[in-house]
């Protein structure tokens, strides 16, 4: 058995991000009632200039853009075959538009299209960093105090360097005329996402907002991702595998999965306006409260390594993908539980993991395309059955703590 460079590329990304991006605070009451307070005028507009969710929105907007003049591109210079570029990569890029009206209309009217030759692999190169960095970020937004943790120098710089050399290898596994120029753009990308956009997202983003703090705040924390998932999911499908022949395909699951985010995070709002710092929400049970740090936990350790171990299961030795993740899944269910004050629930979270194997085991065997599918779909199932067994046990050793107070 050989060792690749994929391998040696996740071994020292989950080195780095047990290192790094430990979490240590705990998850408690004091901290959501700090975290909810008021932010003063300057403060919110910095807010939501800060929103990594919107400069996610943006990158896309630049990515839609490049595929539109791409085509322009094939259609001007190559009379509507994307051969040239199509040999040299797997199947399912470079589906194209190439028979609408409108894009046939603005080919014929643009001027000197061969200027467009950069739109080949080169934007796409520089923008898939900032886009996966930013669209993590905005998960870790919703979790209040990860949030800023990820926007530290050490952290940011080492899941940049992780993402960026994965890439990097997966542009020399498919060697092909453009790959010098992309791994050069590729490392400028690194740097100005590392440098430029971390800091800027870190200065603009105000105070940390609260987290979830009771199982109904989790559920539509975890509808909230499982939206987003599926709409980077699209993303991917489209944009960045330049098929934007598939647009209209994937449109109806973009926009349920669109909907379905607003909902969420409208839902979410409206439950941190009933939550103000003077009152609360009630705390949650032992065993969900361990496990909102325990996820805490868990998103803030997978940030360095996340894209190098997914690299894996298509590149590397089949084993050590699933290998370290596990490993980083125990460092962050220890550092959760230290996190919640060492609560004495063992015996509920061993019975949480075994649901939750049994949901991540159902979700990967969801069918799909991509092997993001089944990854997206094993971790929501794994997480949601975890949820409602802890929060059944919660109810459940309240309900005679109740009887004896009544007595």
């Amino acid at each position: 058995m050989s060792v690749t460079e994929f391998d040696l590329v996740g071994v020292a990304a989950t080195v780095a991000s047990l290192t790094v991006a430990r979490v240590r605070r705990a998850w408690s009451r004091a901290d959501v009632a700090a975290s909810t307070s008021t932010m003063p005028p300057d403060e919110a507009s910095a807010g939501r200039a800060g929103e990594p969710g919107l400069w996610a929105a943006g990158i896309v907007a630049l990515l839609c853009v490049n595929q539109i003049l791409f085509t322009v591109y094939v259609l001007r210079v190559h009379h509507g075959d994307p051969g040239f570029v199509a040999r040299s990569l797997p199947s399912g890029w470079f589906r194209m538009a190439t028979h609408q009206p409108i894009l046939d209309a603005l080919a014929r009217a643009f001027p000197h299209p061969t200027l467009l030759s950069v739109t080949v692999l080169r934007v796409q190169a520089f923008l898939e960093l900032p886009f996966v960095v930013t669209v993590y970020l905005t998960v870790a937004r919703w979790l209040g105090e990860v949030y800023p943790r990820l926007l530290r120098p050490a952290v940011r710089w080492c899941a940049c360097l992780g993402y960026t050399t994965a890439f990097m290898l997966a542009e020399a596994y498919f060697w092909n005329r453009w790959t010098r120029d992309d791994l050069v753009v590729r490392a400028v990308s690194c740097v100005v996402t590392a440098a430029v956009l971390g800091p800027l997202l870190r200065r603009r983003s105000g105070p940390p907002r609260r987290g979830p703090a009771t199982v109904a705040e989790l559920a539509v924390f975890l509808v909230s991702a499982a939206a987003l998932g599926g709409l980077v999911l699209v993303v991917y499908d489209t944009f960045l595998l330049y098929n934007l022949g598939r647009v209209s395909a994937d449109a109806p699951v973009a926009a349920g999965c669109a909907v379905l985010l607003v909902l969420a995070r409208a839902v979410a709002g409206r439950m941190g306006e009933r939550a103000d710092a003077a009152t609360p929400p009630p705390a949650p049970g032992p065993h969900v409260r361990v496990l909102m740090s325990v996820t805490a936990a868990w998103v803030a350790l997978f940030f360095p390594c996340a894209l190098p171990i997914r690299y894996l299961f298509g590149f590397g030795t089949p084993w050590l993908g699933p290998a370290l993740a596990g490993a980083v899944s125990v460092a962050a269910l220890a550092a959760g539980v230290r996190a919640a004050g060492g609560e004495k629930v063992a015996a509920g979270l061993a019975l949480a993991a075994a649901a939750g194997a049994v949901g991540l085991i159902a979700g990967t065997r969801v069918p799909g395309p991509y092997p993001e599918i089944r990854l997206l779909a094993g971790a929501v199932l794994g997480l949601a059955a975890a949820t409602t067994v802890l929060s059944v046990l919660d109810r459940r050793t309240r309900a005679p703590r109740a009887d004896r107070a009544d007595r």
